[in-house]
């Protein structure tokens, strides 16, 4: 075998299934040599071939007539590293991956990118996503039914809100919880009020700061309602609910007081 080696032009060829050939420039149609040893995979299958010696080539190949799976492979089997230098690379479709994936900037696929070789990376990569876009809940054994269970799915919204409820008789004074007046804006706060047994001409006279909320009845009449009280809280930083990214990492605020996908 010569140690170095041409590239000629040989034109368009197929040789024989699951034949085999070696690089040697001596003979003008090594594409028909059936040796027992050296590189080897079925000529019918080649696109196109580069090669500078039997241990360094690498090849294009479709299995058969099908053009739909095209295969970029080296002497090894696969290429140990491929270089592409472009400005932007696009795949219309899956990217499939079985090892890892590495990148300065964002993957962007106008297909789904599936991972597998990865360890936790993919496991975890899925979950997360699942985590959030899924719809918070819980699921219990169902209280009045045999053999059912229930599934209740939890408020969402662009505010950090809480919440506080209950029920007025005879007393025109929400109480809210001590701890408010350090935990939420009370510039924030929303009331409201439902009759209970009639029709109530109700609203908020005042809120007074961090303490109570007194309401009166139009009417002159007493006052029978359910209450709730909704403000947001003021130890966190305001939520930013729209924003330009493609990741959480994006996000223009504090991530550090968030949990996301599992991740503060």
């Amino acid at each position: 075998m010569a140690d170095i080696f041409e590239f000629k032009d040989y034109g368009t060829f197929t040789g024989p299934s699951d034949g085999n050939f070696t690089f040697d420039d001596s003979e003008p149609n090594w594409h028909e040599q059936l040796p027992t040893e050296g590189p080897k995979f079925n000529l019918t299958d080649i696109g196109v071939l580069f090669f500078q010696s039997a241990g360094n080539y690498s090849y294009f190949h479709a299995t058969g007539n099908d053009v739909q799976n095209i295969i970029l492979e080296s002497s090894a089997g696969n290429l140990a590293s491929l270089t592409c230098n472009v400005s932007q690379t696009f795949f219309n479709g899956d990217i499939n991956a079985n090892g890892n994936i590495v990148a300065t900037g964002a993957i962007q696929a106008l297909g789904s990118v599936n991972l597998s070789g990865v360890g936790d990376v993919a496991d975890a990569i899925n979950a997360n996503e699942k985590l959030a876009s899924s719809k918070k809940s819980f699921d219990i054994s169902h209280p009045t039914k045999e053999g059912h269970r229930l599934r209740y799915i939890c408020l969402e919204g662009p505010r950090a809100d809480v919440y506080h409820r209950g029920k007025l008789k005879d007393s025109n004074v929400i109480e809210v919880p001590d701890y408010w007046s350090g935990l939420v804006d009370f510039e924030s706060v929303d009331v409201s009020l439902t009759p209970i047994g009639c029709y109530q001409e109700l609203f908020v006279e005042k809120i007074e700061w961090g303490k109570r909320i007194i309401v009166k009845n139009a009417s002159g009449g007493p006052i029978n309602c359910s209450f709730v009280v909704y403000a947001e809280r003021k130890d966190t930083e305001k939520n930013i609910p729209e924003y330009i990214g493609l990741t959480p990492d994006d996000y223009p605020g504090d991530n550090g007081q968030y949990t996301i996908n599992g991740i503060k």
